[in-house]
């Protein structure tokens, strides 16, 4: 099984070191989990991250900017998102921004359904939806390719693709962004069948290779659910991965609150932040808390 040879793999040859947990002023009765990546804005550091209370997944994405340490505490010029698990990233000189957009039941909140919603502007103020993705689709991603085109990893599931997979395809520009062209995208040859997984966050490396974040996970008994932190470089031209490698896991970050007793073992990628010659991996942990924690460059 991958997993297996992946996690034992990051075992022996662990690069983690100095987790710490992030504080989120303002919001004591809700849980603040599954982040972006820390990022520079108007000279402020800024973070987004997935706000909801313990029992519920009627979540909100809100903006936070860093005070001192590790203290957040929410942008009150930022409006907040009916999203979870917010990504961010820049493409044409835009912002764009999105997580999943989900859809309750009238008479229970029960989930019924899901999907990828994406906004773009010139700045964080000016955040306009542009594009929302096929139900039932977490996990679209889109980078800016060298040539100015744009590759779009999507992320089917149910059926053949069980839990979920990871396919790939390239747009000239938005407007040939489309929910055929998502269902119709190349799958990677990544998981096994009892495996699934997704794309976090991407950035080139060089003319034909991209820098990937993502998760892969499975279940084991009574559905308890293990996600890990997963990194791999991938060829576009090729079609081609390399580098497959599992960066971190549950146990490599501090022990603290967790949402239900089959979450204890998750974290959820978010993104990577570039710290002289390593990265800063921000997670959500046991989806009730963001933690960081430093890990060596997985991509050279």
């Amino acid at each position: 099984m991958r997993i297996e040879e992946l996690l034992l793999n990051h075992r022996k040859n662990n690069y983690t070191k100095n987790p710490q947990k992030l504080h989120f002023e303002g919001f004591k009765d809700k849980d603040i989990y599954n982040p972006t990546q820390a990022f520079s804005y108007q000279n402020k550091t800024l973070i987004a991250a997935r706000v909801e209370k313990r029992e519920s997944e009627d979540s909100r994405v809100v903006f936070f900017e860093k005070t001192f340490n590790n203290n957040y505490q929410k942008v009150i010029d930022l409006k907040e998102f009916a999203l979870q698990d917010p990504f961010l990233t820049e493409i044409n000189n835009r912002y764009i921004f999105g997580g999943t957009e989900v859809f309750f039941s009238a008479s229970n909140k029960r989930i019924i359904s899901w999907r990828t919603s994406f906004y773009q502007g010139e700045s964080l103020t000016k955040l306009k939806l542009f594009f929302s993705g096929p139900q039932k689709m977490k996990d679209v991603r889109m980078v800016q390719l060298n040539d100015g085109k744009i590759g779009v990893f999507t992320r089917p599931q149910g059926g053949i693709y069980a839990g979920g997979k990871i396919g790939f395809t390239i747009i000239n520009c938005f407007d040939e962004l489309t929910h055929e062209v998502i269902n119709n995208a190349e799958i990677l040859p990544l998981f096994n069948g009892n495996e699934w997984g997704g794309v976090n966050q991407v950035f080139k490396l060089n003319e034909t290779k991209l820098a990937v974040l993502g998760h892969i996970a499975k279940f084991s008994n009574n559905n308890i659910r293990h996600y890990y932190a997963l990194t791999f470089v991938f060829d576009y031209h090729a079609f081609k991965i390399e580098k497959l490698k599992i960066v971190a896991e549950r146990k490599d970050f501090l022990k603290g609150e967790y949402k239900r007793p089959d979450l204890i073992d998750v974290i959820f990628s978010g993104g990577l932040t570039r710290i002289n010659e390593d990265y800063d991996l921000y997670v959500g942990t046991s989806d009730a808390e963001v933690q960081k924690i430093t890990i060596k460059d997985p991509f050279k």
